[in-house]
């Protein structure tokens, strides 16, 4: 599910809760009396032809 976060400015949200909770809170320092969730990409849709090898690499 994709939703519109601001649609004006084209911004879109992408939400999971497929993590890898432990990589998240030791990437992003979050302290261990947080729980963790749900996780979301946030970003512009763009053209695919743009995208990063790898990231094409992944959804192949």
């Amino acid at each position: 599910m994709i939703s519109e976060v601001h649609p004006l400015l084209g911004w879109h949200a992408h939400g999971t809760v497929g993590f890898d909770h432990e990589r998240a809170r030791a990437m992003h320092s979050v302290p261990e009396d947080f729980a963790l969730e749900v996780a979301f990409a946030l970003g512009r849709k763009g053209d695919v032809s743009q995208r990063l090898k790898d990231t094409c690499e992944i959804d192949q």
